[in-house]
């Protein structure tokens, strides 16, 4: 996994307020805990923590640079989950019984195309997909909605999930903009 190791120490011992705490969850010694917080203060070139009686302290400096680091671990994280191969994946779905059935073919496909994707059918909000039709007009050209004109479909996925920033939600995206239409 990409990272700097030292901001990760950096956040645990800010966030615990304690060297041998931030040390014990992230399995390394005390003094491996301070040689890293040492190199950072070097390499910024500021003091980024207060140590008191027994209590560590963030100083202003240190307060801006939590700030960045969280930043930067978090384009860590995004990088490395666009980089690294998939895992084989179960991409939960969150459609009505009629909008699913209309996807079932076109899902089906693209994971015969990627086998390491498989689509489930679920009514959890807090699924990687959802599909919603834009509503239909009221009447469109006399035509009642009644009729159950479908209109558009979108496809929503969280933009915080890993899945959504994958070079594969994008061909999923292609794919089925192309095959729904």
């Amino acid at each position: 996994m990409l990272e700097d190791f030292r901001l990760r120490v950096f956040m645990k011992v800010a966030q615990e307020k304690s060297f041998t705490k931030a040390a014990n969850l992230l399995n390394i010694s005390q003094p491996a805990v301070s040689q890293h917080i040492s190199e950072l203060e070097r390499m910024a070139g500021v003091k980024l923590f207060e140590r008191l009686h027994g209590e560590i302290r963030l100083t202003e400096q240190g307060s801006v640079f939590r700030e960045h680091a969280a930043r930067i671990l978090q384009a860590y994280k995004s990088a490395s989950s666009l980089f690294s191969p998939m895992a084989p994946a179960i991409v939960r779905v969150n459609a009505s019984d009629e909008v699913f059935a209309c996807l079932q073919e076109s899902l089906s496909t693209f994971s015969q195309m990627h086998p390491e994707v498989e689509f489930l059918r679920s009514n959890d909000t807090d699924c990687e997909l959802s599909f919603q039709l834009k509503p239909a007009p009221k009447t469109m050209g006399g035509i009642s909605a009644t009729h159950n004109i479908i209109s558009t479909m979108y496809l929503l996925c969280k933009p915080s999930e890993a899945f959504a920033q994958t070079e594969l939600f994008s061909s999923l995206r292609g794919f089925l903009s192309d095959t729904i239409s």
